[in-house]
């Protein structure tokens, strides 16, 4: 039993074993995967109790501070979004450029580990959605998805992130 070639890892002595997830942990990261991004979507439907259920079962150690300064930031470019009615091309360019900032930003965060990824990474996919309806001139989709984002985030930030002091 000398022969320590052929298929399969080499083990070398001292090195620790292999560990695997269990199924346990690879549901649970499914469960929270995108779990803002799925809140902002049922507020969108108009699923509001589904909703704030799901911002209640949301799971989260952000700190407050950091999501609060991308919460305003959000807040203050969609609010031309929700007001306006028509809107006209330059102030639509000013919300399409601080929409792409703040995705940028919250790149950032994610990458240097202010902000989590699953907040992140749903912030992003909402914005996209603005973004899209903004380009298409769809405004009454774009408000309502700028209403749902808004729904979302303080949904989180009431049940979770500001209880979790």
């Amino acid at each position: 039993m000398g022969y320590r070639g052929g298929p399969g890892p080499q083990v070398r002595a001292g090195d620790p074993p292999k560990r695997y997830e269990s199924k346990e942990e690879t549901n649970e990261q499914k469960k929270t995967t995108n779990a803002l991004l799925n809140i902002y979507r049922l507020f969108k439907e108009g699923k509001y109790d589904e909703a704030l259920k799901a911002a209640m079962e949301y799971t989260t150690n952000q700190s407050r501070s950091n999501f609060r300064k991308i919460y305003e930031m959000i807040i203050r470019t969609l609010e031309p979004i929700r007001r306006g009615k028509n809107i006209d091309d330059g102030v639509k360019n000013k919300i399409l450029l601080e929409l792409t900032k703040i995705d940028i930003t919250v790149e950032y965060q994610k990458n240097r580990g202010v902000l989590e990824k699953d907040i992140a990474d749903s912030l992003k996919g909402a914005m996209a959605e603005v973004r899209s309806y903004l380009k298409e001139n769809k405004f009454d989709d774009a408000r309502k998805a700028a209403e749902a984002l808004e729904l979302a985030l303080n949904a989180v930030l009431a049940y979770k992130i500001v209880k979790n002091k």
